[in-house]
Order: structure tokens, then sequence, then C-alpha cells
């Protein structure tokens, strides 16, 4: 399993390490250069058991965009960024498809179907790092109840049915 975590990380980082982790149009690449263009390439990604903490690493590595949880955002939830993710595997997707769908098999409440239900507790938005609030834009992994709190508009899937 090692080798092939191994193996998985050095192929994926192979492919991304000329593109630049960034939001902005930078370099002649002319691939996708904004974190909401990159979430629509397609990618692959998949992996017996791993912890929330490095499939998002590995996520991130895969779709060349730095990738954060906001650790004390998931303790309110009782959300540990250790929480194991089993057996996932999706081929040829776009990358939005795949991060909703790493952050919906490592929410604690397993009975959720769709992203946009209240009870899917861990999800995603694009905002500054926090550890540089003014460097670039940076996927950040928090919770429903915390984004509501600060007033943090959720992605499309997210949002809650009316």
């Amino acid at each position: 399993m090692l080798a092939a975590t191994e193996l998985t990380i050095s192929a994926s980082s192979g492919g991304s390490a000329a593109a630049p982790p960034t939001t902005v149009a930078g370099g002649g690449s002319g691939g996708p250069q904004t974190i909401e263009d990159k979430l629509k390439k397609k990618i692959s990604l998949a992996f017996p058991q791993n912890s929330l903490d490095f499939a998002m690493r590995d996520f991130g590595d895969e779709v060349g965009v730095p990738v954060k949880l906001v650790g004390g955002d998931l303790q309110l939830d009782g959300i540990t960024q250790n929480q194991q993710i089993r057996q996932f595997n999706m081929m040829d997707k776009p990358a939005e498809e795949v991060l909703i769908a790493l952050l919906m098999k490592a929410n604690p409440i397993t009975t959720v179907k769709s992203p946009d239900e209240a009870d899917q507790k861990l999800v995603y938005v694009i905002g500054p790092d926090p550890e540089k609030p003014d460097g670039d834009k940076v996927i950040l992994i928090t919770t429903r109840a915390v984004s509501t709190k600060k007033g943090i508009p959720l992605p499309t899937p997210f949002q809650l049915k009316k």
C-alpha cells in the first residue's frame, strides 16, 4: 500500500510540477489558470485508504492547487484531520466532482446522499490562505456551520435546497 501511495504521489507531482499553484494567469502553459478553471479539469484519483489530510494533499497535487484544512473549524464539528476515507476510486472526472466525493466520504454523518444536505458538514470554499492572507487564494476545507456563521458563500453543489 505504501509503494502504491508513493507511486501515486510521484506520478501526480511529476505532472503538476510545471504548473504554478496560483489563481492568476501566469506563463504560457495554456492550461487552466484560476482555481475555478482547475476544478473543471478532469482528473483521476484512487486509493484503498487515506486520511483526510493526505487525501486533500494528493488531490491538491493532482489539480495543482494548494488545499488547506482549517483544523479549528473541523474540530468545532468533531471532525479530525486523520478522518479515514476508504475505497476511493474516481477516474476521468471533473476535479470539483472528485473533491465533493472525497468530502462526502470523509463526512462524519455517513447517511448523506447529496452535498446539498444539511448533514453534509464538510465543505470547501475558495479563499485566502490562512497562513498568508495577502497571498494567492487556495481551496479551504471547512464546515458548513463555520461557513454559515462567517457568512462565506458555499459553492453551488453545497447550497441547501430551499
